[in-house]
């Protein structure tokens, strides 16, 4: 794939936090409410967000579909969303819980450091009774804290904010089993968040190697470790991902997304895409699904 200069993929339907049809915090870049108040049971259609996303679910089931992937919604869970991922939904009406909604730039710590807003993580937690409790009554207070409109209530919301997001991180970590002190992990990170600015335009694993200070050897063997996919599959599925969202959310022709993410010319693009899918990507399209199967 030739390398290219960046090209603008953001033509997928992307909401802020303004355009929630929710009341909002007086606190700029943060809001939560309940689900079962102001949040909607069914979402068909795939858009992606510039805030970060927690779904607490205390009671209820369904299906939430997080890039092409559905995961079954059950009592006593929390999904993660971070900006950029595309996502639907189909909840039960009974479905009780919270909803919780914030900038990037509402923690001066970024959030993308956090294990489960990498792309390569699992985007959900199931939870203990005892968890389940605490995370709720956590979000009690933060829900008490946004009626407050004396000086303090923001630094009080973020400081709420990031010790629900460290609970969240040590039963995430104990869960999946995430040796998150390792060097290994560290850099994997690191990959992935270089990945996440320069995939459109670099699609070689000794970029990413020399931005790491690392060899193209070593970083696949770190990968194939922490991931159980090398560099390369990595990349190679990153752009993959890019391609299906565009394929199915946006009208744009064939040749204009193999144009998006860096490649010389649609025949190279469809063949890259059916490898790795198994289709092409007009077949794709046809037979994609924006809302997820009802269970």
């Amino acid at each position: 794939m030739a390398k290219r200069s960046s090209n603008s993929i953001s033509t997928l339907p992307t909401l802020g936090i303004s355009d929630m049809d929710v009341t909002l915090s007086s606190t700029t870049g943060f809001t939560l409410f309940r689900h079962e108040e102001k949040g909607k049971s069914d979402v068909p259609l795939g858009h992606k967000h510039d805030f970060y996303l927690l779904l607490f679910v205390k009671s209820g089931e369904g299906v939430h579909n997080i890039d092409f992937v559905d995961y079954p919604v059950q009592a006593q869970q929390v999904f993660f969303l971070a900006p950029g991922q595309v996502h639907s939904w189909k909840l039960k009406k009974d479905t009780v819980g919270f909803q919780l909604m914030f900038s990037p730039e509402f923690l001066p710590i970024p959030p993308g450091k956090l294990s489960f807003f990498s792309n390569s993580s699992s985007p959900e937690l199931p939870l203990s009774d005892i968890q389940s409790t605490l995370l709720e009554s956590e979000f009690r207070a933060i829900e008490n804290e946004t009626h407050q409109t004396d000086g303090l209530s923001g630094f009080l919301l973020r400081h709420r904010l990031w010790t629900c997001l460290l609970l969240l991180q040590r039963w995430y970590t104990e869960h999946h089993a995430i040796r998150i002190q390792s060097a290994a992990h560290r850099t994997t990170h690191d990959f992935m968040e270089l990945l996440e600015q320069h995939y459109p335009e670099q699609s070689s694993v000794q970029f990413y190697a020399n931005a790491l200070h690392l060899s193209s050897n070593y970083l696949n063997v770190i990968c194939k470790k922490e991931l159980g996919l090398t560099a390369g599959e990595v990349i190679r599925n990153r752009l993959l991902l890019e391609a299906k969202r565009l394929l199915t959310f946006t009208q744009n022709d064939i040749k204009e997304i193999a144009f998006q993410l860096g490649f010389e010319d649609a025949p190279y693009f469809t063949r890259f895409f059916k490898k790795l899918d198994g289709r092409t990507p007009s077949e794709f399209r046809q037979n994609s699904r924006i809302v997820p199967a009802s269970e």
